[in-house]
């Protein structure tokens, strides 16, 4: 594996590492004398390139609904179906007190 043509200064790499973006940018326009641009884009670069993205800090499937996302932190829902028998279990007591409370046919 051949050498990159411009390393960056050490203490540059060393504020890519830690991850602190800004400081190897201030770093690296004292060494070299580059732009604020320049210095920018040879940073964002450098970030790009070793940037790894864990699969935690990818959106999950919702295993009930495919095809739809999660935002970070959201919890997938339920099907819905203890909610379904609270109602139906709901409606049957209503039901049951009304017939059980009208007066008898005679």
């Amino acid at each position: 594996m051949a050498a990159p043509r411009n390393p960056l200064p050490p203490d540059v790499r060393e504020a890519i590492d830690r991850g602190d973006a800004l400081a190897a940018i201030k770093l690296l326009r004292k060494r070299t004398g580059a732009g604020l641009k320049d210095a920018k884009d040879v940073i964002e670069r450098s970030l790009d390139r070793e940037r790894v993205v864990p699969p935690s800090a990818t959106p999950s499937q919702h295993p009930g609904r495919p095809g739809t996302r999660l935002s970070p932190g959201e919890v997938p829902r339920s099907a819905g179906l203890g909610r379904w028998l609270l109602v139906a279990a709901i409606v049957a007591a209503v039901v049951y007190l009304v017939l059980l409370r009208s007066p008898a046919a005679g």
